[in-house]
């Protein structure tokens, strides 16, 4: 269950591993409601760190702080509810204490996002009120967790990689949204990708 006919981002996460050889991967939903979708595709699978942060109590009613993966997983999925009403200030520190230093335990080789934009404060079927200034210091702070994290791709493999996974990456999140925001279309950073170093 969830929003997506196909969910994209985990194509993109096996695809990743699979394809390119990527072995750890780290997915960042940011949304109302919670990536049910993708946190039970990898629930039990320690080669993916799942992170979701969304509007407590919001539809399907999933992503509860205890639910943290099964098994070999346990421990992988992270699930952060905010309370209805929180604001920019609830998600820069979920981001902050939580996201960011959950990332750098982990150490992935590549970092993907699932980006909601209902959370914004016009929309107004949810209750996260975030400004657009919100999602512009999200997606600059993602991007600088990932060239912090990942050597910047000097190779040409690494180059060709990379290349390819944005190629891969521009549609989807679109498709699967359908209404970015003016301004986090300019600073989009829907995948960055490299290795990790040690």
């Amino acid at each position: 269950m969830g929003f997506c006919l196909f969910n994209n981002i985990s194509i993109m996460a096996r695809y990743a591993q699979n394809a390119l050889g990527l072995k750890k991967v780290m997915i960042f939903d940011f949304d109302v409601h919670h990536g049910n979708g993708t946190h039970d595709i990898f629930y039990d699978d320690p080669s993916v760190l799942f992170v979701s942060t969304h509007q407590a109590g919001s539809y399907p009613g999933t992503g509860q702080m205890h639910e943290t993966g099964s098994g070999d997983g346990e421990g992988y999925s992270m699930n952060i509810p905010l309370p209805g009403d929180s604001g920019d200030a609830a998600m820069m520190a979920a981001f902050e204490e939580i996201v960011k230093p959950a990332a750098y335990r982990y150490k992935p080789d590549i970092i993907l996002v699932s980006a909601g934009y209902d959370a914004h404060w016009r929309d107004p079927l949810a209750g996260l009120q975030f400004r657009t200034s919100t999602y512009h210091w999200l997606s600059n702070s993602v991007k600088d967790l990932a060239a912090d994290l990942c050597a910047t791709p000097t190779r040409t493999k690494r180059q060709s990689q990379a290349n390819h996974i944005r190629m891969q990456a521009d549609t989807p999140p679109v498709m699967h949204f359908g209404h970015f925001l003016q301004s986090l279309l300019k600073t989009s950073v829907s995948v960055q990708t490299g290795r990790c170093k040690s």
